[in-house]
């Protein structure tokens, strides 16, 4: 398919004011959201930005950082670097770079800016992956390995207690897609098996239950027929309530401050290849609010080849 510039330009314009004054659905909900995405890159030159939608417009910080989450006052952001870690402001300006041992690919941090849980890469051959998990003070400002796990098995998906003494997280198998959620001690590094088979845990602002996505029965047998089920589990009693039954690649999935709300990433069919941030009620999840509406991706000579890509969000709703 061919799309001169001028096209490109108009669909843009036309995607992103369907919803009036830009993206009006985040002006509903209230807050701002950050995310990474691809909506400012170009085919020749991909990269990834870090970018907060705020009262209905979106601002582009940097390609520098991702996986951005807010601190409990919404002015900080606690962001992966190429480096380690940096604490920025809502505007873009770093305030704390943090040095790490090795390549972060997962994170996660308290509101509070106390702890920051994450785990690291370190290639050991071409077949072969260590990772750790790391716990860093930001009142000591030291790095503290507290978890080594098997060769290829790599930790993701952390998300911290509101007290800071547990971390939630996944753990994979790879190569391969199994996948198990663990909750683990902050000072000890002990973990307990909440779930095998399952993925993107998250907290419930009650501290008592967690979010989860799984193929998995509590017995052990595979969930047919569509992607998986997403369930709310309490971690005392490990009894579950069904939300959904997930028919698409849902990712990233977290619960409002409110506890009204589930907000993640999905592709919209009606966008080639996009991903778009969605809000929606934990009553009434088939009543979904698209966040982020996809732009045209396209080529220095006018070629449509996708739309852009929002992921890992974190909605700040206030205090």
């Amino acid at each position: 398919m061919r799309l001169s510039l001028r096209m490109a330009f108009l669909v843009c314009l036309l995607v992103t004011t369907s919803t009036g004054c830009g993206y009006s659905a985040n002006e509903k909900l209230g807050g701002k959201f950050a995310f990474v995405t691809t909506r400012y890159t170009s085919v020749e030159k991909p990269a990834w930005y870090q970018c907060i939608l705020e009262k209905g417009k979106i601002r582009k910080l940097s390609d520098k950082y991702g996986g951005g989450i807010w601190s409990a006052d919404g002015k900080r952001l606690t962001c992966m670097t190429t480096e380690g870690i940096a604490i920025i402001d809502d505007q873009g300006n770093e305030l704390e770079s943090i040095k790490t041992p090795y390549k972060i690919v997962s994170m996660g941090a308290d509101r509070q800016g106390r702890i920051i849980v994450y785990s690291a890469d370190n290639p050991l051959d071409r077949t072969n992956r260590q990772y750790y998990v790391y716990v860093y003070d930001t009142i000591a400002k030291e790095n503290r390995l507290l978890y080594t796990p098997d060769v290829n098995h790599a930790p993701h998906n952390f998300s911290l207690s509101k007290d800071c003494n547990k971390i939630l997280f996944s753990e994979s198998e790879i190569p391969g897609k199994n996948s198990t959620v663990y909750l683990m001690d902050v000072k000890t590094g002990i973990k307990q098996t909440i779930w095998e088979g399952a993925d993107s845990p998250a907290w419930f602002p009650d501290g008592e239950n967690i979010l989860l996505c799984t193929n998995k029965t509590k017995k052990g047998e595979t969930i047919t027929g569509f992607f998986g089920v997403l369930l709310k589990v309490n971690l005392s009693t490990l009894d579950y309530q069904i939300l959904e039954q997930i028919n698409e690649m849902k990712m990233y999935f977290r619960v409002s401050k409110d506890g009204k709300y589930l907000y993640y990433s999905k592709p919209l069919p009606k966008y080639k290849k996009s991903r778009a941030i969605v809000v929606a009620p934990l009553d009434n999840l088939d009543k979904e609010i698209v966040v982020t509406t996809p732009v045209p991706i396209v080529t220095s000579q006018g070629t449509l080849l996708e739309y852009s890509q929002d992921f890992g969000a974190d909605w700040y709703q206030g205090e």
